[in-house]
């Protein structure tokens, strides 16, 4: 159990999905039967993204703008990125649900993913993002300031979830799971959308690290393995956005739909 502020527990999930920042996985060549499977478990079918820019540098003139990481995610969100995923149980297209300037704190450098979830728990319990039960399938999405890394520096970009309970009066009790993810900024908007639609596709097929996933031996990184896993190095620009692709298992390679 993780120290929370008080009303508000939290537990982050355990082995959760991250996008490294050199490839550490096995190649596909060779792998025999599906290299990728339904467990039945969670997916977001409809994922509703809240945007949620930490630091106080996001104030000022930041590059990219958080204007600019709006737009072009919402461009991303309105195309055919993710229509690929209609093969992994009918999952449809996801919409940007509302952005958060999170500028009162900074997030320390380096930062791990505890804090992120102490963030939005904090935010979450001050009513400045909405509580999870209050949108369906809410994803919180982080957007870290520019210059501003992980603890552990081979990972850029991670999605999770995070229990959460609380009670506000004068009888709203609050229990349920808040699904998340985090990416770093380069200094970038195509280093921001590449990790961002990464953490996008395996949010959506994968939420809590039993739905759609690689047979064993299919990575070689712990954590779960992902859609986004096997194809990072791939990329391309869908609706004039930066984009990593993503397995298909229909196709049976990394694939970018526009």
């Amino acid at each position: 159990m993780d120290e929370a502020p008080a009303g508000l527990n939290l537990k982050l999930a355990e082995g959760a999905g991250v996008v490294a920042s050199a490839s550490v996985l096995a190649d596909l060549t060779g792998v025999s039967g599906p290299a990728f499977r339904d467990h039945d478990g969670l997916v977001l079918d409809r994922m509703q993204v809240h945007l949620v820019f930490w630091g106080k540098a996001w104030s000022a003139a930041a590059s990219p703008s958080t204007d600019q990481v709006t737009a072009a995610v919402t461009r991303l969100l309105a195309s055919g990125y993710m229509g690929g995923l209609a093969q992994y149980r009918g999952i449809g297209a996801a919409a940007l649900q509302g952005t958060t300037s999170a500028t009162s704190s900074d997030p320390p450098n380096p930062f791990t993913s505890q804090q992120v979830s102490h963030l939005l728990s904090q935010l979450i319990r001050d009513h400045a993002v909405p509580e999870p039960d209050e949108v369906e399938q809410l994803l919180y999405c982080v957007v870290m300031p520019s210059g501003v890394a992980c603890q552990d520096s081979s990972v850029i970009g991670e999605h999770s979830y995070f229990w959460y309970w609380g009670f506000d009066l004068p009888f709203d009790p609050d229990v349920g799971k808040a699904y998340y993810a985090w990416v770093t900024n380069d200094g970038t908007l195509d280093g921001v959308t590449t990790i961002l639609s990464h953490e996008l596709v395996e949010s959506a097929s994968d939420p809590e690290g039993t739905g759609v996933m690689g047979d064993p031996g299919v990575c070689s990184a712990a954590g779960w393995c992902e859609i986004g896993d096997v194809c990072q190095g791939v990329t391309g620009s869908v609706a004039g956005v930066a984009v990593q692709a993503y397995w298909s298992q229909d196709a049976g390679h990394c694939v970018i739909p526009i």
